[in-house]
């Protein structure tokens, strides 16, 4: 009997904010040589469906296996919602095994660096710009007589010329 089903999908479980990660479906087609087999991606979230790509593939033989991919942007931090779902062809015997849902959780593991100085010195400069070369770090830079935040709300501190005689 004719039949297109997703036979399994490769993905991360986990990915962190802004990164682009992929999100691959192995595709089954019995007795659809020749036809032209079309995948889809999209997000479920509360305000509906985002389609995020097609992919087709060309069916050949009686017993075909294919695969289609996709890069994805995640965008929001938290568990996100994706339906793969591959087109009905004509006189498919079942459709049930077209559709299939994965859940990737995306975190926002940004690393709060406080850069605490006893006055300003170009070494601050050269530190942060250093720091921030990687997108999961978040550097503040203040100077110790004016600051008046919360050590605690910081993963790492870093003291630039302190303790000093006037801080």
């Amino acid at each position: 009997k004719k039949d297109v089903r997703i036979l399994r999908t490769l993905h991360n479980n986990l990915v962190y904010l802004d990164d682009r990660f992929t999100v691959q479906a192995d595709i089954e087609g019995i007795f659809c040589n020749g036809i032209n087999i079309s995948a889809s991606i999209s997000e479920i979230n509360k305000n509906g469906n985002r389609n995020l790509g097609e992919q087709s593939v060309n069916a050949v033989g009686d017993q075909f296996n294919g695969s289609v991919k996709w890069e994805i942007a995640a965008q929001e931090p938290g568990i996100r919602h994706y339906r793969i779902n591959v087109r009905k062809v004509e006189g498919e015997f079942t459709t049930e095994n077209n559709v299939q849902d994965i859940y990737i959780e995306v975190l926002d593991a940004r690393q709060k660096i406080l850069l605490l100085a006893n006055a300003p010195h170009p070494d601050l400069q050269a530190l942060r710009l250093s720091i921030t070369q990687n997108k999961n770090y978040d550097v503040d830079v203040q100077l110790a007589g004016e600051w008046k935040g919360n050590i605690a709300d910081y993963d790492l501190v870093i003291l630039h010329q302190l303790p000093s005689s006037t801080n």
